[in-house]
């Protein structure tokens, strides 16, 4: 008997929800489709992209996001990726954030990674309207919205300089680390707006227009053959020069709290822009090396490790991180904004924090050349006289940034 009756309050429930969820569906004419906005695409290493993107779907619930993908600069659109990691092809929740990585490489190998364009699906499954303001017939509706073409020249622009530069898409990060020096501690959560970067460090090509235009006056390694290449980048300069040039360009010098973002490239958590190990992998920049040894026969250099350079490199010679940037790490030391304090960052604010009002010293971060394992941590900090040039400054550079909004 009682077996009976539980099985006739079973069916009587679902009659219930079935009648309330026929309700629900007649009463509301209208929902809306999942829209994707900020979608950003930057290059990372080897050969892969990263893509970050934001989904709105008022009607809530769970939504898939498909990609699809064109080698012929958006001719066609037949490729379905594989070697895909992140929020793509399976259920999440709308929200900000969301990321894929695709590694190009594995699945179409030698492919131009300039060429390639991308489109992602948003589908929560049901008949919906694409005007979120006008209802129309649902029968005709559709369930998915489909985003414009997409490539890594989207999040490029070039400064008045005529330097290339790649937006760093606004957001938090964790900045720091607890396995540095007492100075890089505590890790804390910084907020940034989105930014420009340059992606390559000042060259001396560069400096010399500014000199040329300005009367500015002259560095003085270009006096000496191991510094002057027009590609290599500047050095010898002081915080007031790399300020000086960055006004002239329209830019600024970056944040220490902006550089560090940049310098990550997405990484969370890593000792180094390549991963936690002391020993960069191959290409990874220009150290202290074994052909520096050569020529520096007192220097400590990183074991094994070997880039093929004595001095800076022309800029761009190694891999890219994962924006996209070259040389964030090593060939030249980079001026930052901000004064220096050993204790900032216990005091540090959340958004967009730009150092101590007042110092002695100016942040330099990256390594360089002849710098060890120790100074390449993407934590490391390192302070220098804003105004002091000597001889220890022939591997101070720095790159400038620009507000989005600009």
């Amino acid at each position: 008997m009682q077996k009976g009756l539980r099985i006739l309050l079973i069916i009587y429930t679902f009659i219930v929800l079935f009648i309330g969820l026929q309700s629900s569906i007649n009463s509301q004419s209208i929902s809306y489709a999942p829209v994707i906005t900020n979608i950003k695409i930057t290059q990372g290493f080897t050969g892969s992209i990263l893509i970050s993107f934001d989904i709105d779907d008022p009607d809530g619930g769970l939504l898939e996001v498909k990609m699809l993908a064109s080698k012929d600069d958006g001719k066609s659109y037949t490729i379905v990726p594989k070697s895909v990691t992140g929020d793509v092809f399976k259920y999440t929740i709308p929200g900000k954030g969301k990321s894929i990585s695709w590694d190009v490489s594995k699945d179409l190998p030698g492919v131009d990674l300039n060429s390639i364009k991308i489109r992602l699906i948003a589908d929560d499954g049901i008949k919906l309207t694409q005007d979120l303001g006008t209802p129309t017939d649902t029968t005709q509706s559709k369930s998915y919205t489909t985003t414009p073409d997409v490539s890594l020249g989207a999040n490029m622009k070039i400064g008045n300089d005529g330097a290339k530069m790649v937006l760093i898409p606004a957001g938090e990060f964790e900045m720091g680390s607890n396995n540095g020096d007492p100075d890089e501690r505590p890790v804390h959560t910084v907020y940034l707006d989105a930014f420009y970067i340059d992606i390559y460090e000042v060259t001396n090509a560069q400096y010399k227009k500014f000199v040329d235009a300005t009367g500015y006056p002259k560095p003085v390694y270009w006096r000496s053959d191991n510094f002057n290449e027009p590609d290599q980048p500047v050095v010898g300069v002081t915080w007031e020069d790399a300020n000086a040039y960055a006004k002239w360009a329209g830019k600024r010098l970056p944040t220490e709290a902006e550089w560090e973002k940049a310098a990550r490239g997405g990484l969370v958590g890593k000792n180094y822009s390549w991963g936690d190990s002391p020993i960069p992998p191959k290409g990874a920049g220009n150290f202290a090396d074994m052909t520096a040894k050569l020529v520096f026969k007192r220097w400590d250099v990183i074991s094994g490790y070997d880039d093929g350079y004595s001095h800076p490199a022309p800029v761009g010679s190694f891999s890219p991180n994962g924006y996209g940037i070259y040389d964030m790490m090593g060939n030249v030391w980079e001026w930052c904004y901000d004064w220096y304090d050993a204790n900032y960052y216990s005091r540090s604010p959340k958004n967009n924090p730009k150092g101590p009002e007042s110092g002695r010293d100016h942040v330099i971060r990256g390594g360089s050349w002849f710098a060890d394992k120790d100074c390449l941590r993407v934590s490391n900090r390192f302070n220098y006289d804003p105004s002091y040039v000597i001889q220890s400054a022939f591997n101070i550079g720095f790159r400038c940034v620009q507000d989005a909004d600009k």
